[in-house]
């Protein structure tokens, strides 16, 4: 039983554009780029269109991957310079240099590395096994198809497959394929009877094929476009994180001048530290030698002061004496005035003891004697002053 073209229409996939002045304006372009691919398509046999079908399908799935990679690379160097910067921060906070710029960024990196290895080890895993069980899927029901039409062959030769190849080709789309979202289902496949049913079920599957490979042709420039974005955006990026590196640097140079320069003075201001603690070193030296020598001055003073008071006790006792001695002088000058006095009066006396006689003969012998005697002991005084 032949399936009509017309029925097909309502399980094609339609790419929804919008209410868009581009799609509106670029409809009836659409339309006659479509009538020439279905031309040109045409002219290509079956298996032609399904080689290049999955070859797109496998390029469409790399350009998604790397475009996944280089979104996940970009994503990694943002995080990367922003956990920079902050580091930069802290550190300046702090007031060190950049002591986490070493050995903990590595780390850091090597553990996003392993981590990226064993999450692109697990999508391999995951579409390894997604293949395994298609893989058994396909075998199963190739295995266990009831095929009644294997001793009917065709009369004509049509250039098409036996019916074999082609009830298998028409089965894969059977399944259903995901692209952009949508899902493409063979419309009402049965199994043909004779040859005219199997010609429209191949030319209906063959214009769901050109349907499906014109809006996979513009799925893959619309990927294009988006490499093409992305690999702007990761250019930008690079030129921003170049940048940002870049004045990293130069504030890591200027922060290491400026360490330089604290160093040097640090060093300067050590040696005037040593110089300085010598030189009061040597001060506290002379300042004890001076202590010292005030000591024995003011032991010496004080041996002075008391030798002072001694002398001037002894100066008070020689005064006393020589008052006394003085007043014994002026006792002696007033008695050897008295004698000097005496003598001539003795004299006189002895004159006139020649005049007057005998009676006083003995009273003035005794007088001289006493005189020369006074006379004597004055001498021996006046001698010994």
């Amino acid at each position: 039983m032949s399936v009509p073209a017309d029925e097909t229409v309502g399980d094609l996939p339609v790419r929804d554009v919008g209410l868009t002045l581009v799609g509106i304006g670029g409809l009836q372009e659409s339309a006659t780029q479509n009538v020439k691919a279905r031309q040109a398509i045409s002219r290509i046999s079956r298996q032609e269109l399904e080689d290049k079908f999955f070859r797109l399908r496998d390029e469409n799935i790399l350009l998604k991957q790397h475009a996944n990679k280089q979104e996940e690379k970009i994503k990694r160097m943002a995080t990367k310079l922003i956990r920079l910067v902050n580091d930069k921060k802290k550190s300046e906070q702090v007031g060190g240099g950049p002591k986490r710029l070493g050995q903990a960024v590595e780390l850091e990196e090597m553990i996003e590395r392993l981590q990226e290895r064993v999450r692109e080890l697990e999508k391999q895993n995951e579409s390894l096994r997604g293949k395994l069980i298609s893989t058994k899927q396909q075998l199963q029901i190739q295995g266990h198809r009831p095929n009644s039409y294997n001793h009917v062959q065709s009369r004509i030769n049509t250039g098409l497959k036996k019916v074999n190849d082609a009830a298998g080709m028409l089965e894969r789309p059977k399944k259903g394929m995901r692209f952009q979202d949508l899902e493409v289902r063979s419309p009402h496949l049965f199994l043909p009877r004779n040859g005219q049913s199997l010609l429209e079920d191949a030319r209906a599957e063959i214009r769901n094929l050109e349907i499906v490979i014109g809006s996979q042709k513009e799925h893959i420039e619309e990927l294009e476009y988006a490499r093409e974005m992305l690999g702007s955006q990761l250019r930008k990026k690079e030129k921003e994180i170049e940048e940002s590196i870049l004045q990293l640097k130069e504030q890591e140079t200027a922060s290491q001048r400026l360490n330089i320069r604290d160093n040097v003075e640090m060093i300067k201001v050590r040696k005037q530290l040593v110089e300085k603690s010598n030189a009061l070193s040597a001060m506290e030296g002379k300042l004890l030698q001076l202590q010292e020598n005030q000591r024995n001055l003011k032991a010496s003073h004080d041996a002075l002061i008391a030798k002072g008071d001694e002398l001037n006790l002894q100066l008070k006792e020689e005064r006393l004496k020589c008052l006394n001695l003085e007043k014994e002088l002026q006792a002696v000058t007033i008695s050897k005035q008295r004698t000097e006095e005496w003598i001539p009066e003795a004299s006189i006396i002895t004159n006139s003891h020649s005049e007057t006689g005998p009676k006083t003969k003995y009273f003035i012998p005794h007088s001289i004697l006493y005189i020369r005697r006074v006379c004597t002991d004055l001498l021996v005084f006046s001698y010994i002053l």
